[in-house]
């Protein structure tokens, strides 16, 4: 016990400033006394979190008691939170648990210099919501086109790598593959639906009859460097009210189906755009992006 002898009248005599200090020291020894006190009955600290089976995205709040020997609570605030594995979850100096990857993850807090665990099992996001990108225009009959379809979880961040179930109501009309892509059959109006477990989206394809007679493509540029985005434009005769497919050679270069191209390898490629029973090409020549610079 820490014993602190004064005189009264002494205490009154002193400045103000000293003895405020001496007060605001004496304060501090008895809180200090107080605190390494509690620390040492600690004999045990119980973590817990809010639940103990979540999914990845969510943020839980942990909680920690430190009891002593007897089993009685210890009014001690934790010292620090933790949480591994480090690229699976975090935990903030209150107790916030973020977790960002799937697994088993282990949770503690240190109290009194007691530790206590507990654990969390986190399971992969649940897609909320998938959300297909509509074509603007009609797919002619024997045309063909490739959806693209985005996966998000509760919050709206993108969720890849999730199976995609592809239906059409109405298949006389269009059809869809496992990968999306769309057929035109015969004219009218199909309904095409993009599932992931309970989530799902729509988007209603147009068929038309294939009136085109020719096709031809054009690019903003012939030439480019690997990175660029070259846009190409796929035009029919007698109309351009059509959904072109869009494919290219060689497997260091992408096209979308808006007719933007990008290559992450140097070299020539061929770009086709075709619809129905007609198709057009043409090349791109791709050169390295050159990131050295002369040093004076």
């Amino acid at each position: 016990m820490t014993r602190i002898l004064y005189s009264s009248g002494g205490l009154k005599k002193m400045p103000r400033v000293e003895r405020f200090a001496l007060v605001t020291t004496v304060i501090i020894l008895l809180f200090t006394a107080n605190v390494w006190a509690q620390a040492a009955a600690v004999k045990t600290v119980e973590v817990k979190a809010s639940t103990t089976e979540t999914e990845v995205g969510q943020t839980l709040k942990l909680t920690a008691i430190a009891k002593d020997a007897a089993g009685n609570v210890v009014n001690l605030e934790p010292s620090t939170y933790f949480a591994g594995p480090f690229d699976a979850a975090a935990a903030d100096e209150s107790g916030n648990l973020k977790l960002f990857g799937p697994g088993e993850v282990i949770a503690g807090a240190i109290v009194g210099g007691k530790t206590g665990f507990t654990k969390i099992m986190v399971k992969p996001a649940t897609i909320k919501t998938v959300e297909i990108k509509s074509i603007t225009t009609p797919l002619v009959v024997g045309g063909t086109v490739q959806l693209e379809a985005t996966t998000r979880i509760f919050s709206g961040d993108p969720r890849t790598g999730v199976p995609i179930t592809w239906s059409s109501d109405k298949p006389a009309v269009a059809t869809v593959d496992g990968g999306g892509v769309v057929t035109g059959i015969e004219p009218g109006k199909a309904m095409i639906k993009a599932t992931s477990g309970m989530a799902g989206g729509t988007t209603t394809i147009t068929v038309v009859k294939n009136t085109l007679t020719g096709l031809t493509i054009t690019s903003d540029s012939k030439t480019a460097r690997t990175g660029d985005v070259i846009h190409f434009t796929a035009k029919g005769t007698p109309s351009n009210d059509f959904t072109p497919r869009w494919a290219v050679s060689g497997n260091g270069a992408t096209i979308y189906s808006d007719g933007a191209f990008v290559a992450e390898q140097p070299g020539v490629y061929i770009v086709t755009a075709s619809s129905g029973n007609l198709s057009s090409s043409a090349s791109v020549l791709i050169a390295p992006r050159n990131v050295d610079r002369e040093l004076g």
